[in-house]
């Protein structure tokens, strides 16, 4: 029980910071445009000790794992919110971004410990000691827009539209296939709030009914299209190559695509106590 709670260490550390910066020029009262500048990174390190003497491992062990992730966003919009006529009005915008990620993995493990109760990476002799280090790199270029109509604060259209470029469905050169690197991504969707259009009973506080269809896609993780290679130990002092992908790539993979269409009408009575939301839904994967 001591060793279990004063000599096995298993310790997280991890700082991460977030910044955004998005400036705004409006050139009219209904016409603006805005830029967006964002990154995110963050540094995870996890030790994991095993203590001199454990049963399944006598001489202990030692175990560190290194996670850098980082990430960048830059973009634009250029947005539109104008009354068009009496009873109607327009929100709409239309933008670009692109999005750069890049994860670094560094892992070192070793045992057993030449000086017993002496936890530390530089007290296992060299030959002993594994190392690997990972860098996975992708990127994904985007463009989209969505138009908001409304007709007199109660009746509500929404479309919107969008295009992902994926580096990680991009094929290697030299790979022969058929590049499915792109996928576009459409919605529509229509609601009616029933209360302020018509004249229902009174303790029907709140009453709106919806209906939408959409598609929503993205793309993979890197390195799926084609084998990639790696070292892994040395053999006579020569390093030993290893093909890296633990699955068989398939270089005609394309974006995964979901589709989904919903019915649903929601509401409030007797003074805001009871409310409902009530869908149905269809949704599919491919």
């Amino acid at each position: 029980w001591y060793l279990e709670v004063a000599k096995y260490q298993h310790d997280d550390a991890k700082q991460r910071i977030i910044t955004s910066f998005e400036p705004k020029v409006n050139f009219t009262d209904w016409l603006y445009l805005k830029g967006i500048v964002g990154f995110d990174q963050y540094h995870f390190q996890n030790t994991a000790i095993t203590p001199t003497g454990t049963a399944y491992q006598n001489g202990g062990g030692y175990t560190r794992n290194l996670l850098q992730f980082n990430e960048s966003n830059l973009g634009f919009i250029v947005g539109v919110d104008k009354n068009l006529a009496k009873d109607f009005s327009l929100n709409a915008i239309a933008g670009g971004n692109a999005m750069t990620q890049q994860f670094t993995v560094n892992n070192t493990t070793g045992s057993p410990f030449n000086i017993p109760f002496f936890y530390d990476i530089s007290n296992i002799n060299a030959a002993s000691v594994s190392a690997s280090d990972a860098i996975t790199r992708q990127k994904i270029n985007s463009f989209y827009g969505s138009i908001d109509l409304s007709w007199r604060s109660q009746v509500f259209l929404n479309i919107t539209g969008r295009n992902d470029w994926f580096s990680a469905l991009t094929l290697p050169v030299g790979v022969a296939g058929k590049p499915n690197n792109s996928i576009f991504y459409p919605s529509v969707g229509l609601s009616w709030v029933i209360s302020d259009g018509l004249r229902l009973p009174s303790f029907v506080n709140y009453l709106k009914a919806r209906i939408s269809w959409a598609q929503v896609g993205g793309g993979t993780q890197p390195y799926q299209l084609a084998n990639y290679y790696g070292l892994s130990g040395t053999n006579n002092g020569a390093p030993l190559g290893q093909i890296g992908p633990s699955q068989v790539p398939n270089s005609e993979l394309l974006p995964y695509a979901s589709l989904s269409d919903e019915l649903g009408l929601e509401g409030r009575l007797i003074n805001n106590r009871l409310g409902f939301d009530v869908a149905v839904y269809n949704h599919n994967v491919s």
